[in-house]
């Protein structure tokens, strides 16, 4: 009888204490090696750190976003506004309620984004291209729905 593999922790050195499992045995196609591409919103407008709250709201609405990125005029991110923060004055600007933002390559591995984002306490990351530049929204409620439908549930269309 074959025993499976136990996957080893390899030990993160950053300032956060979770661990990556290796496996080095897994399977690429797997769920685990997915990119969070496969579940990000794709955002195809940010904002400028001027925009007005009011504005950010139009945006959220007609795209149906869990947030809004905020770009420096060379696509730049320089954070994130979310909807709790558009309770401030909506003749605030986006970058008097921003908060600092997670850049997730598109690549990265669904699994490992869930950690990060548990590990650091973030419900938004953005998805970030090769030139560093914003293509997505990746919310932990996007994981939740991917992770649903991978097992082959129906997401009504109004939930998306």
């Amino acid at each position: 009888m074959r025993r499976e593999a136990i996957p080893t922790p390899t030990e993160n050195k950053s300032s956060k204490p979770y661990r990556i499992y290796t496996d080095p045995y897994g399977d690429p196609e797997g769920r685990a090696h997915r990119p969070v591409s496969d579940a990000m919103s794709p955002v195809t407008t940010c904002v400028g750190p001027e925009v007005r709250l009011s504005d950010v709201r139009q945006l959220l609405e007609r795209q149906h976003l869990p947030g809004a990125p905020v770009v420096a005029p060379g696509d730049q991110l320089l954070g994130v506004v979310l909807w709790r923060d558009l309770f401030a004055s909506p003749l605030a600007s986006a970058a008097d309620v921003m908060h600092r933002a997670l850049a997730l390559p598109a690549w990265t591995p669904i699994g490992k984004a869930a950690a990060i984002m548990s590990s650091e306490g973030i419900d938004l990351a953005a998805v970030v291209d090769f030139e560093r530049r914003v293509v997505g929204l990746l919310a932990a409620l996007d994981i939740v729905r991917w992770l649903a439908r991978e097992d082959g549930y129906v997401i009504s269309a109004e939930s998306t």
